[in-house]
């Protein structure tokens, strides 16, 4: 576990060991629309839609009164308590995790 002091006086503790799961749930953060006519639409919050993800899967503990996000994966929690300094320092902070996620793949099979 990693445990960050936040700009706002709070601190979180992070799980470091990510797994395939964490990797297709922040991946499925990612949603992509193809229309008949050649459009494609993107949303402009990519970045914070995987780092959301990716905090609520991985704080275990931090110093808020309210749920623990890796308790409730499935809910914004932190995106509803982190104030946007402390966001953006986790965006600095949780990087190298995110990078490891978008630079992994898939295992090949082996069988063709």
């Amino acid at each position: 576990m990693a445990k960050f002091e936040l700009p706002s006086g709070g601190w979180v503790e992070l799980r470091e060991v990510l797994t395939v799961k964490d990797r297709k749930a922040i991946n499925g953060a990612l949603k992509f629309q193809f229309t008949g006519d050649d459009n494609r639409i993107m949303t402009g919050d990519v970045g914070d839609l995987m780092l959301g993800v990716l905090l609520q899967r991985t704080i275990t503990s931090w110093s808020f009164t309210t749920f623990v996000p890796a308790d409730n994966p499935n809910k914004e929690i932190a995106e509803d308590v982190l104030t946007l300094e402390d966001w953006d320092f986790l965006t600095t902070e949780t990087r190298p995790m995110l990078d490891q996620i978008l630079t992994s793949k898939p295992s090949e099979n082996p069988k063709k």
